[in-house]
């Protein structure tokens, strides 16, 4: 195997400051882009990231979030939030540089492949170029900006960096004086990664087939001469089993693996059309699952044979092999029979994509040592990894601009998308923000005719109408998202709210009641109760809301104060009189 020493220090360096250079400037308009999507629940409005003692809490997430099972993610956003609140700038920068990180952790691993002797000594002596090739065209694709620009997907591009480091240190164990160390900080890449995300779980098997391919050239030799280290390995999936057991997956209930898998070959497929020609790009596919195995036979059979592929070179030609079995390995956990939310995403291609990079590398050398002139090869070679780098580091630059205006993004999708209910939904929410309450609805109304079950389009449809004045039709619809969601607490609250403008005090008190036996939590409830109480002749009754209100949150007795002074204000007297008793404040006379 080729030694770090034997390649020219100054040809490893420049190869890694351009690639931090081209990353950078690929995603320098990326500081730009705001929380979208999963980034609300999970940085916006999670509380867990507000502060990072006790660790408890920055370790975890909200259930219904993106980073419930995810604690090393979690921790990260805690820090960011520690040093620069909701600035997005920030979040951006630590995605970027865990982007650039992992962009030299590949270069390093495909200059040691290949460096290895199971490759030609053509491709021994160019290993720096080709790693630098592999490595670049894989930092700049435009299918990456997902995981980077998309701020929660740090999930993905996080959990591929510890991936690739532990991959990385283990090769390092294998041929250094120090392999112990190396072989330890392997141990510590995968522990990490699989406190970041399940994907990581492949990681033990990737390395012990680089191990049997590359380094000991048979499993029986690996085993033999790393078993403790790959035993080390393997002892990282405690690590993800307990996060398992103390994670609730009741939204994945009800999903059916069979229909999930069916739909893989289809995905896949498409994913790969993307690395050839990566256009359109889409946040939020709302993938339809396959009805039946005629629906997908032709992606099927193209996924089929390159599987069959990947197993015959793993016997005939390992190295190939591996490459195969690197793209589908890490692929297998959110792409075959465990049933996810949605079916596709693009973040998912992360780390797949370097076995396709590092073959293109490998294939177009193969190509170019046709021609005589060793000048002219090196020309050629240039020319085309210059016109790559720019026309995907261009693509990946326009395709960061999305992610400035969420507005955009959501329009997008529905023109892309345009039997998915979710992205109406979102583009509803985004209207909302700017005032345009008609096309608000209409995109809500939009959501619930494509999905009929859609609680939330429902309550948000109804929140929209009744900033309107259509209060009954707000009811009927906050009615319908409870029926498909009993547990659906927020909108009970709400439909409290529109039933009190309507004056019917006893049902808004049965809103209220109920959203606190479902959220005891909600200081907002307490106080609504106390209100409809209040207006019910039911002081005592109200007071002890009203003071439950206050011990959740202790600004509701501002806002119990400005009430009575508006009742003065007013000549409501015995209204101001029975919030100042509350208080115990003299009145103003």
């Amino acid at each position: 195997m080729e030694s770090p020493t034997s390649s020219k220090r100054w040809q490893i360096t420049a190869a890694a400051l351009i690639l931090i250079a081209a990353g950078a400037l690929a995603y320098s308009n990326s500081f730009r882009g705001a929380f979208v999507f999963d980034d609300i629940r999970a940085i916006v409005n999670n509380p867990h990231i507000r502060q990072i003692l006790p660790l408890s809490q920055s370790l975890s997430g909200p259930w219904d979030s993106a980073v419930r099972d995810r604690p090393v993610v979690s921790f990260t956003l805690a820090l960011n939030y520690a040093l620069g609140g909701l600035a997005p700038w920030g979040y951006h920068l630590f995605n970027l540089t865990v982007h650039l990180l992992a962009g030299l952790t590949l270069f390093g691993i495909l200059r040691r492949t290949f460096g290895n002797s199971r490759f030609s000594p053509a491709f021994n002596r160019s290993a720096t170029g080709l790693g630098f090739a592999a490595a670049l065209i894989w930092l700049l694709h435009p299918l990456q900006t997902e995981s980077i620009t998309y701020v929660i997907q740090r999930s993905e591009s996080l959990a591929g960096l510890f991936y690739l480091l532990t991959l990385y240190c283990f090769i390092r164990g294998a041929d250094s004086e120090r392999g112990r160390t190396w072989f330890a900080g392997a141990v510590l890449g995968c522990g990490l990664g699989l406190a970041t995300k399940a994907t990581m779980i492949t990681a033990p098997v990737a390395v012990f087939l680089y191990d049997s391919i590359f380094l000991s050239r048979s499993p029986a030799r690996a085993v033999k001469r790393h078993w403790r280290w790959h035993l080390a390995l393997a002892s990282t999936w405690l690590i993800q089993i307990l996060l398992i057991s103390r994670t609730s997956y009741g939204d994945l209930k009800g999903l059916s693996p069979l229909a999930y898998l069916f739909t893989q070959p289809s995905v896949i497929a498409h994913f790969l059309r993307l690395i050839v020609w990566p256009h359109p790009l889409c946040l939020d596919y709302g993938w339809p699952l396959a009805a039946g195995v005629m629906d997908v036979l032709p992606a099927a059979a193209v996924i089929g044979a390159l599987l069959w592929l990947t197993i015959y070179g793993l016997f005939k030609k390992p190295t190939l092999g591996f490459a195969g079995a690197w793209f589908f390995l890490i692929l297998a956990p959110t792409s075959s029979l465990l049933p996810l939310e949605d079916p596709a995403f693009e973040h998912r291609m992360y780390l797949p994509l370097a076995a396709i990079t590092a073959l293109a590398a490998g294939s177009v050398f193969n190509l170019l040592r046709r021609l005589h002139s060793r000048a002219g090869r090196r020309t050629a070679a240039v020319v085309i990894l210059t016109a790559a780098a720019l026309l995907l580091g261009s693509l990946t630059f326009l395709r960061n601009r999305i992610y400035h205006d969420p507005l955009q993004l959501w329009r997008e999708i529905t023109i892309l998308r345009p039997e998915h209910a979710r992205g109406y939904y979102n583009y509803g929410l985004e209207l909302g923000k700017t005032g345009r309450r008609a096309e608000e609805i209409e995109q809500y109304r939009e959501a619930v005719r494509l999905k009929p079950g859609y609680a939330f389009a429902y309550n948000n449809l109804a929140s929209a109408l009744v900033d309107k004045g259509e209060l009954l039709e707000a009811v009927r619809h906050y009615g319908r998202a409870i029926r498909i969601n009993p547990r659906y607490w927020e909108a009970r609250y709400n439909l409290g709210m529109a039933l009190s403008r309507l004056d019917k005090v006893l049902e808004a008190l049965t809103a209220f009641e109920e959203t606190i036996r479902i959220q005891p939590s909600f200081a907002p409830a307490y106080f609504q109760a106390g209100e409809t109480l209040r207006k019910l002749g039911r002081h005592r009754e109200a007071a002890a809301y009203y003071r439950k209100a206050i011990e959740l949150n202790p600004a509701f007795i501002s806002a119990i104060r400005e009430r009575a002074v508006e009742a003065e204000q007013t000549g409501d007297r015995e209204t101001a009189r029975i919030y100042r008793e509350f208080l115990d404040l003299p009145s103003s006379r």
